[in-house]
């Protein structure tokens, strides 16, 4: 072998060994990448780890939030508000002002209360007509009577025909006539029924002078009282029914007395109660 082909064959052998130097970093560089691969994904599942349990954590947090705010607005509905001493003591006086301000007004309610204050529907009906007869100066004459029903009371009576004319206003019933002779003052009776009274207190309370005088009883079973004063007469005459009073006025000329007193008379024997 020459000196050349030595050469030639040293050259091969080092490219042989840088050959497979090569190889080597090759597998070294292949190597690491791997490796590098491998802790990217490491690292990649890390940070989605990471991410997944900041949003939960987010989530959890938000949640408590959440339910303290609904907690305390509960609470706050719920539990009265508290009141310092101070504001307390307002609200008392406050109370103390209303109750002293409405005492008052009930006690005036119960003194402005009169008898008769609560009436009730005052409610009259012509029930008919019949024949009948008056004694007058010791003469007996036929006349006719219309029988009247308060019937909100239940209440009778009888007008001779003499007062025929009548007028229901308000709780009254007014009997007068178109019988009018010369300048007498023209007879007229006025009825109403006075709710929740007794007689003694209602007739005390009458703008009349002097006494009044009970009634007969027979005359038609009810206690009652008269009075008559005055030129004309005039005066009334007051029965207690039940828990009512029966109020009865009249007036008429003094020229009329011998024909009003029996027939006044008639009236009064007539008041009784509907069965």
């Amino acid at each position: 072998m020459t000196k050349q082909d030595d050469q030639l064959l040293d050259e091969l052998k080092e490219l042989k060994v840088m050959g497979s130097i090569d190889q080597v970093k090759k597998e070294e560089m292949r190597l690491n990448i791997t490796n590098y691969a491998k802790k990217k994904r490491v690292q990649q599942r890390r940070r989605r780890k990471m991410v997944w349990a900041s949003t939960a954590a987010a989530v959890l947090l938000f949640g408590v939030i959440v339910m303290t705010m609904v907690n305390q607005q509960n609470i706050t509905v719920d539990e009265p508000e508290s009141t310092t001493p101070a504001e307390d003591q307002d609200e008392g006086n406050e109370t103390q002002e209303n109750e002293q301000v409405e005492e008052p007004l009930e006690d005036s309610e119960n003194e402005t209360e009169t008898p008769g204050e609560e009436e009730e529907d005052f409610d009259v009906e012509v029930a008919g007509t019949e024949e009948s007869t008056i004694v007058i100066e010791g003469m007996e004459e036929a006349t006719t009577v219309t029988t009247f029903h308060i019937k909100s009371h239940n209440i009778s009576y009888q007008v001779d025909e003499l007062l025929g004319e009548y007028e229901i206003k308000e709780n009254q019933v007014i009997h007068s006539t178109d019988h009018i002779v010369g300048d007498i003052v023209p007879p007229e009776i006025t009825v109403e029924v006075i709710d929740n009274t007794d007689l003694d207190t209602f007739v005390s309370e009458l703008d009349y002078d002097g006494e009044p005088t009970p009634l007969d009883m027979e005359e038609n079973s009810y206690e009652g009282v008269e009075l008559e004063q005055g030129d004309p007469p005039n005066g009334y005459y007051a029965y207690q029914i039940n828990d009512d009073v029966l109020y009865i006025q009249f007036k008429y000329d003094i020229e009329a007395n011998d024909g009003m007193g029996p027939r006044l008379q008639a009236l009064k024997e007539s008041i009784q109660e509907i069965e």
